[in-house]
């Protein structure tokens, strides 16, 4: 192509390389369900958001231990009461976000109902794209482009869905039924390859 541009020689054998195209290991289509996003939700919680939470209430219990001690030696003056009460606000915050994020959860899935999904897995990226919108061009369809590469993401390979987490805070939702044995199987290997310890193979 730039010996065309720039008037290269005819005598000149170069063979110029373009790259190929990225590998699909697996390609389906899946409906999200409301069971589906829970489960994923619950078990992005427990390996995530409960140790954080247990964390902060092991930190929150240690300076409530310490502002009871205040109010035992110094009495009810001014610094250990505020403290003792903001420690309490805080355990009960940190207790009580948690199961709030996860009542809007559920409301959330099931306002929005049944809805189809495409998804196609490279050892790069994961594509998932909203498969009932009409559209005229297909690269214009409305989606979801996962890079793998990033050390923000995580794949939570559970019993029948994979859990896409970014950054421990943005989680995705794909049913094993969207893929045969076949497609399942390479995606593990694949992905378990690419991602190392990244790709975590969940029980329980």
């Amino acid at each position: 192509m730039f010996e065309e541009m720039l008037g290269g020689s005819e005598g000149d054998d170069e063979v110029i390389s373009t790259p190929s195209a990225p590998e699909i290991i697996a390609r389906g289509e899946f409906v999200y369900s409301a069971d589906d996003v829970l489960a994923g939700y619950t078990l992005f919680r427990k390996r995530y958001i409960k140790k954080q939470t247990i964390l902060r209430l092991v930190i929150v219990g240690i300076a409530l231990a310490s502002s009871v001690f205040m109010l035992i030696t110094d009495g009810f003056t001014t610094i250990p009461v505020i403290c003792t009460a903001l420690c309490v606000l805080c355990a009960a915050w940190f207790i009580k976000t948690p199961i709030d994020n996860k009542r809007k959860t559920a409301r959330a899935v099931y306002e929005v109902g049944e809805e189809r999904y495409g998804v196609e897995i490279t050892p790069q990226t994961i594509k998932i794209t909203l498969a009932d919108e009409e559209v005229e061009n297909e690269d214009d369809r409305p989606g979801t482009l996962i890079h793998l590469d990033q050390f923000v993401v995580d794949i939570l390979d559970h019993d029948k869905i994979y859990v896409i987490v970014i950054g421990k805070q943005k989680v995705f939702v794909i049913p094993k039924n969207a893929f045969n044995d076949t497609e399942n199987a390479s995606i593990r290997e694949k992905l378990k390859m690419a991602m190392e310890i990244r790709y975590k193979i969940t029980e329980g």
